[in-house]
């Protein structure tokens, strides 16, 4: 549950610095694109840094669902594999938005990336929930049989 929050702040942090990007693009007319992101403040290297503590929890949670569940093909291992690659490409997309003036194409694809991260680490976590109460369950049949 904590990850979905943290990962909440981090959408917060990304939703103030796609302000701060419109308010330096209304401020230059829209123009000298390679300048916006030098022109943000501390928000945009918070956002950042904290991708990669993001990350990092996730990769984490990821190693905890492999160690916990007894199939390691199973659909909440797999899912926590697509989580990490997931959170890779919004990484790299966040990184060549920094490098590239902000291409247009690719914050569609930012945003996206995003959203759906958010939903599968919910899903995720309600999955690990179900099976960690099955898992109990199962083993308090186990002892009283």
């Amino acid at each position: 549950l904590m990850i979905v929050v943290l990962y909440l702040i981090q959408i917060v942090f990304g939703t103030q610095v796609r302000e701060a990007i419109d308010s330096v693009a209304f401020n230059l007319m829209h123009q000298q694109r390679e300048m916006w992101i030098d022109s943000l403040g501390v928000t945009f290297y918070i956002h950042r840094s904290y991708s990669l503590f993001i990350f990092g929890l996730n990769a984490y949670l990821v190693y905890l669902i492999y160690n916990e569940v007894e199939f390691k093909n199973s659909l909440i291992l797999r899912l926590g594999r697509v989580l990490i690659v997931l959170l890779f490409f919004e990484i790299l997309s966040g990184a060549l938005m920094s490098y590239l003036a902000i291409p247009a194409f690719l914050q569609p694809i930012h945003l996206t990336l995003a959203a759906i991260i958010f939903g599968l680490q919910v899903y995720l976590l309600l999955l690990f929930r179900n099976s960690t109460v099955l898992n109990k369950a199962d083993l308090k049949t186990e002892i009283l049989s």
